[in-house]
């Protein structure tokens, strides 16, 4: 007799439960940002619209926790929880059913679940810019590859290395991105600058934009290029003319320097460091060395 695709899939250890005995971590705990399963955006204001439509037609779908003791943490599902919540307390004055919320236990190390946690922010409701970036921190700090962090937040290893750029700015620099005075890309470029020196740029740029004067990424590179040189400094090139000068030297029969071609590759993420002999000794070294510092 043939199995059903029930019997023949994987058992799922899945149950329902009331969303109040269910552990919303920062929210139902005192935990913050250096707790893996805190989301900050459990301080946004519930989704009364879901809670209504819970309230008529029940939890569809399900959430994923892990047990931690006696207790089971979400993973992710927060909102869906908040909003079970809600839908109860109307329920209760109501005199009806109570909202169930259905869960699946998974299991992992706490980078798999920062991993899943992550990659649902990124593929349903994204990410802000400044937040991934601390989540790529994270991500990396528990051991995690450019490979994997590349699977879970989407994007190319160049993007990635870009992105990284934007946790270590300056708490004025990071507020002029969330007001949107400032690109992502413009303060990346600041952020080759100590925290004091990013601020007095920033400063400048922002007394530009007022005179009307965009505060562009070329303009904050060619800044911290002055700064960090104590002269005028070069803007780097965009990287678009960057890609033409490449494929216009392999067109004319490859007129450049083979190594600085593929070194320039390799800066745009075209090409791994494996890829150049030498070089990824030259990273695990530099690695290495920033453990030693940070240790």
């Amino acid at each position: 007799m043939a199995k059903t695709a029930m019997e023949d899939g994987k058992r799922l250890n899945a149950f329902a439960v009331d969303p109040k005995k269910l552990v919303i971590i920062g929210l139902d705990t005192d935990d913050g940002v250096e707790h893996v399963l805190y989301d900050k955006r459990i301080k946004l204001p519930v989704d009364e619209g879901l809670a209504k439509d819970m309230l008529m037609n029940g939890f569809r779908g399900s959430i994923e926790v892990r047990k931690n003791g006696p207790h089971f943490e979400v993973v992710f599902g927060r909102q869906r929880v908040r909003s079970a919540r809600l839908a109860n307390e109307w329920a209760k004055k109501q005199g009806k059913e109570p909202v169930m919320v259905t869960c699946t236990v998974k299991k992992g190390s706490d980078s798999d679940f920062l991993g899943i946690r992550i990659g649902e922010n990124t593929h349903r409701r994204g990410l802000g810019v400044l937040d991934a970036a601390d989540e790529l921190k994270r991500y990396l700090d528990l051991g995690r590859t450019e490979d994997e962090a590349a699977v879970t937040f989407d994007m190319s290893k160049a993007g990635l290395r870009n992105l990284m750029k934007l946790h270590d700015l300056a708490a004025p620099v990071r507020k002029a991105v969330e007001a949107e005075q400032l690109s992502p890309s413009a303060a990346a470029a600041l952020s080759e600058l100590t925290r004091e020196d990013q601020v007095a740029e920033l400063d400048k740029l922002l007394v530009g934009a007022k005179q009307g004067v965009k505060p562009t990424r070329r303009a904050a590179k060619k800044a911290a290029s002055a700064k960090s040189n104590g002269g005028e400094g070069v803007a780097a090139p965009p990287k678009r003319l960057i890609t033409k000068i490449l494929k216009l030297d392999k067109h004319n029969g490859g007129v450049l320097p083979t190594d600085f071609v593929r070194g320039v590759m390799w800066a745009l993420g075209d090409i791994s460091s494996s890829s150049i002999k030498g070089l990824r000794d030259l990273e695990k070294a530099v690695e290495a060395g920033k453990k030693g510092a940070e240790a």
